[in-house]
């Protein structure tokens, strides 16, 4: 059985049944390509999902972590333009076709993302009115074109509509096809041939038969088949699984029992998105290291300079070989040549035009005159004289003498052959360093794609373990400042907030203990460190404490209160004199995922020693968090610095302090 590799229309239409839920009204956070295939970044009312589009082949929701590039290509990049924040409208698919729209309504337009998953598949972007704003491939066709500001034209539909087919119609379909059958299921009705052949199964009628030569009884069975199939792939029941073959091997995914798979062993899933994504993500693998990819490159260019240099030396030597048989020629007939040059020059000096110095060579040769007839042709723009001398053509200047002549072929031969000698040189370096490369060079090893993790609830706020083992959460911003203190916010916990107007709400969970004094001076540098004092550079800073009873959100009557904002009853105790400092470190739990965190120097160094300190600076933005990761990776050891790779750049910004900084 041959291994899938893509989704069917049918797959498809189960798909988006399913992903549809949470796909339509998310957000697109980020996007992400990855060789061939796009990550979508989601923010979904269940959640951060990432929707995998790879063109010609699946669409599905992912939850494999990936490794992700550090800069975007030109069409991410123009993609990210575009649709990033956006917000998806809806997702469908196109006449039961391997093509999806997807519609996202940005601050400035609506726009139509056109994903088509047959052949070498595309990614296009049109405006509302299917106006193409850019594509992944641009390409001109018979029936229709991609080209920036045509308007898109959907592929011409496979076959006729099979959802309002009647059994009747079908049965005449089968019966005007001189194909065979499986083949006239897929190119008359548009069924995957996986799906056709297992409609023959289940029609008992053999798939080999040419479809008109079928009886109508068979036809009617067929027909049936078919909408008992649709009506499946519509309606369900479904249960799905992943197929594999007598040694295990993975080689389809169905989303219920064919019978033309019996007998092989499954996997059910879950869901059908999960049986795709399984079985595609399985299949990947990648080079591990950015160490070994490197290596391979260099290796590349140094097989590259190998096959230059042996290239040139091939060149030279011929070059010298033929200058210095020119030179030989010349000087074994230098009789001869010496008297052809001085008959021209003597008619030039006399006013003789070159047309009819031209015109008497060719006289004299029909009249046999031997030295005419070594004169094979003349170039007067060139001042030059082709010669054939013991069968060898060779061109002289007409200006010089033949010993002259000679002399310029030995030189121009001796040049060629110190080429050579540079190149063998040059080649015989190549060749060292290549050796050297191959003996340190590691066989780039195959890993699986891992889970992603699944994020603890604390994780949608800044948050930090303290020394002693208490969660500090933080806001990120008024909505989550209000989340914290409406729904997360206990009476016997510590509420911190920075001396400062707009600073994050920061919250010790005391789980009902006392909380130590050690613990709150790491949520106060916690707090300030995330406040505006840090844009400001102030280097130390300000902030106070109480008890989460203390905390109000109801206004004094006749007063209201702002989003985010609330009300401190009773004393506050202060902290001052707060170093503005945060660490930021790599952790890694039971099942191997690393995680970034940031806090306290005191609070993450007892966990990690793969950290860094960061202190107010002129970095920041893209800039700094690509300097926090390379700072990582060097400071982990290499398996740990092949996990931090996989961590997107997004959430290192998202772990930053608030303005510049510089690691110390």
């Amino acid at each position: 059985m041959r291994v899938k590799r893509s989704v069917s229309n049918f797959d498809i239409a189960i798909l988006l049944s399913e992903i549809g839920q949470f796909v339509i009204g998310a957000w697109i956070n980020n996007i992400y390509q990855i060789k061939d295939f796009f990550l979508f970044k989601l923010n979904t009312k269940s959640g951060d999902k990432t929707l995998l589009v790879e063109p010609g082949a699946r669409i599905h929701i992912t939850k494999y972590q990936r490794p992700m590039p550090k800069t975007p290509t030109n069409f991410c990049s123009a993609l990210r333009k575009h649709v990033r924040n956006g917000h998806i409208e809806n997702i469908v698919q196109h006449d039961l076709d391997r093509v999806v729209v997807i519609t996202i309504i940005t601050h400035l337009a609506k726009l139509k993302l056109i994903i088509e998953l047959f052949g070498e598949g595309n990614l296009i972007l049109c405006d509302a009115e299917d106006k193409i704003i850019m594509a992944k491939y641009y390409r001109v066709m018979r029936d229709r074109s991609i080209k920036p500001k045509d308007i898109f034209v959907p592929p011409p539909p496979r076959g006729i509509d099979l959802v309002s087919l009647s059994e009747s119609e079908i049965s005449s379909i089968l019966d005007t096809s001189s194909a065979g059958l499986v083949e006239t299921l897929a190119s008359k009705l548009n069924i995957d041939p996986l799906y056709a052949e297992d409609i023959c199964a289940v029609s008992e009628v053999d798939k080999s038969r040419k479809s008109r030569e079928l009886t109508e009884e068979e036809r009617v069975r067929v027909a049936r088949a078919i909408q008992l199939t649709l009506g499946r792939l519509m309606n369900g029941p479904y249960e799905p699984q992943i197929v594999l073959d007598t040694s295990g091997k993975l080689v389809a995914t169905a989303p219920f029992h064919l019978k033309i798979l019996e007998g092989l062993p499954t996997e059910r899933k879950d869901s059908y998105n999960d049986a795709v994504d399984e079985f595609f993500s399985t299949a990947e693998a990648r080079v591990v290291g950015s160490q070994e990819a490197g290596e391979n490159k260099k290796e590349t260019e140094i097989q590259n300079m190998i096959s230059e240099q042996r290239k040139k030396i091939s060149e030279s030597e011929e070059l010298a070989r033929r200058n210095k048989q020119s030179a030989d020629l010349i000087y074994s007939n230098i009789t001869n040549v010496e008297g052809i040059l001085m008959v021209i020059r003597s008619a030039r000096k006399r006013g003789v035009s070159w047309q009819e110095i031209e015109s008497k060579l060719a006289e004299a040769k029909k009249k046999g005159v031997a030295l005419a007839d070594k004169i094979s042709s003349v170039d007067a723009r060139q001042g030059t004289l082709t010669l054939e001398l013991a069968g060898e053509k060779v061109t002289i200047d007409i200006r010089l003498s033949a010993t002259r002549n000679a002399s310029k072929f030995y030189e121009s031969a001796k040049k060629a052959a110190a080429k050579k000698r540079g190149a063998e040189s040059a080649l015989q370096d190549a060749l060292r360093k290549l050796s050297e490369l191959e003996t340190n060079i590691k066989p780039p090893k195959e890993e699986a794609l891992r889970e992603k993790r699944v994020k603890k609830w604390y994780e949608h706020f800044r948050w930090l373990m303290s020394s002693d083992g208490f969660l500090i959460i933080g806001g990120r911003d008024s909505k989550t400042n209000d989340i914290i203190v409406k729904k997360r916010l206990e009476p016997t916990d510590i509420f911190v907030h920075a001396d400062i107007h707009g600073a994050p709400v920061t919250v010790v969970k005391s789980m009902g203990k006392d909380v130590p004094e050690n613990t709150i001076n790491e949520a106060c540098q916690f707090a300030v460190s995330y406040s505006r004092l840090w844009k400001l550079g102030t280097g130390a800073g300000e902030a106070y404490w109480v008890r989460g009873d203390q905390v109000s959100l109801s206004p004094p009557s006749g007063e209201y209160l702002q989003k985010g904002s609330f009300i401190i009853k009773g004393e506050r105790t202060y902290a001052k004199g707060i170093p503005l400092v945060i660490s930021i470190g790599i952790m890694t739990d039971e099942e191997k995922h690393v995680i970034l965190v940031a806090g306290s120097p005191s609070s993450i160094s007892l966990k990690t020693a793969t950290k860094v300190d960061l202190v107010p600076g002129d970095k920041s933005g893209s800039k700094l968090a690509n300097l926090v990761k390379d700072r990582l990776i060097k400071l982990a050891n290499p398996e740990l610095g092949s996990e931090i790779e996989r961590i997107s750049l997004d959430e290192f910004l998202l772990i930053l302090p608030p303005g510049g900084a510089q690691i110390e």
